[in-house]
């Protein structure tokens, strides 16, 4: 018994490092997933969920937004400038804490200095700057999706 089981499980060993069971293992496994892989690869990842409002943007804009919707304005619109991004420890603490001074509406003023463009996730629940700057003669809203707002300054 203890011979027949040896031969065996060498002869089973030998089988599973050949290259011979590898391949029907890996035709098999290629064929499987082959589908689920065209079916992925076709679907278009490449653009950020942010890119139809980045595309809104006026050209050459100060935008002021949070930090998250920063990033793919930087990479989409280098044109645009962002008043802050995901850089705490590059814009350091004093900015990052006004940043949440303006959301929260405890700013002196709307927003930031300079700005000409403001986009917003609205979709974060209530941020008490929304309804400011919907409020706001000197604001109106020029774009608005499923999860985000765009102003730009009021004419006249």
């Amino acid at each position: 018994l203890r011979t027949r089981w040896a031969g065996a499980a060498a002869s089973r060993w030998w089988e599973y490092t050949t290259g011979r069971m590898w391949r029907i293992v890996l035709w098999l496994t290629a064929a499987i997933l082959a589908p689920a892989a065209l079916l992925l690869g076709a679907a278009n990842h490449s653009l950020p969920a942010e890119a139809s409002l980045v595309a809104q943007l006026p050209p050459g804009c100060r935008l002021y937004s949070d930090a998250g919707l920063a990033g793919p304005v930087i990479l989409l619109r280098p044109d645009v400038k962002v008043w802050i991004d995901g850089r705490a420890d590059y814009y350091g603490r004093e900015r990052t804490v006004l940043q949440h001074a303006y959301l929260e509406r405890t700013a002196p003023e709307l927003v930031p200095a300079g700005t000409t463009c403001v986009a917003l996730d609205t979709s974060l629940g209530e941020i008490p700057l929304v309804a400011a700057l919907d409020d706001s003669s000197q604001w109106r809203a020029a774009y608005q999706d499923q999860s985000y707002r765009l102003w730009v300054p009021s004419e006249g």
